[in-house]
């Protein structure tokens, strides 16, 4: 007799991996399942499959049987943690989701992460699209989202596997994405006055040119940081004593501020040698 709970490879499952209850359940039924539908999947959960017996044991089937896996690593659940281990142990391409980067370890910050802000009030149809783009983008080059460190290689059967050389040009793009996201900030170092830059070409480029979210922008200008030249030379811990400004709002300004190549806590003398225009 089939078990009606028995798990089929067959049915292009995308196993959500979250902690349960409370809102979690909410946003994964009006969030993420409506966006795997809606991208031609079928969305499972670990507690569609929880019967009596070994937990892990279901765990592992609906894992085996998935054909993408999404994860949210919000609050770093350890029950999540190990069932993402899981996954890469297998080597399903996974997207990684996130109400804060903190709570990303180090060494998966080079996969494909997606941030979203609850304080946004459209918050849910924005995560949507991100997880139906993603879940399109991971179906068409599979091995992008997967650690190299758990990929085979084997020449003989290039369909399922991959050659020593992709592995090796895999790895070097996933350090690459590694390094871009974890920028490496320098000694902070101010000069004596603000007098001493105003002639400078950073001086006349303002903060609103880095793309910020309008409550980090208002914020930053509230503190009367209006130029590049001056948020660059604060260090995280400077930004996190102000006022309404918390650790998303942090991680906008880092991540606007790598895509010019900058970081907080900059030496001066370097940012002088820049060409802003």
């Amino acid at each position: 007799m089939k078990d009606n709970n028995e798990i089929s490879n067959e049915d292009g499952i995308c196993f959500t991996i979250m902690p349960f209850g409370g809102w979690f359940d909410t946003y994964y039924s009006e969030v993420y399942a409506p966006a795997i539908k809606e991208s031609g999947l079928t969305p499972r959960r670990a507690d569609d499959v929880y019967r009596p017996g070994t937990i892990v044991h279901d765990i592992w089937n609906l894992t085996k049987a998935s054909k993408i896996i999404v994860a949210d690593l919000t609050g770093k659940n350890p029950n999540v943690l190990y069932e993402l281990g899981l996954a890469h142990a297998l080597t399903k391409p996974v997207i990684l989701l996130t109400e804060s980067l903190e709570d990303i370890p180090f060494d998966l910050r080079a996969l494909r992460i997606i941030e979203y802000d609850k304080n946004n009030p459209e918050w849910g149809n924005i995560l949507k699209k991100k997880i139906k783009d993603a879940i399109q983008e991971v179906t068409t080059a599979p091995l992008k989202s997967v650690l190299p460190a758990f990929l085979e290689v084997d020449e003989s059967k290039p369909s399922k596997k991959i050659s020593s050389q992709e592995k090796d040009i895999l790895e070097i793009r996933h350090e690459l994405d590694t390094l871009r996201r974890n920028v490496v900030t320098q000694q902070v170092n101010p000069p004596e006055s603000l007098e001493d830059i105003k002639d400078d070409p950073i001086w006349e480029v303002t903060i609103k040119s880095l793309g910020l979210p309008t409550r980090t922008l208002n914020i930053l200008l509230a503190e009367d940081i209006y130029f590049i030249g001056q948020l660059v030379q604060k260090s995280e811990v400077d930004l996190l004593q102000i006022q309404k400004l918390g650790r998303n709002s942090l991680i906008d300004i880092k991540d606007s501020l790598a895509t010019r190549g900058l970081a907080l806590g900059m030496n001066y003398s370097f940012l002088k040698t820049r060409n802003w225009h």
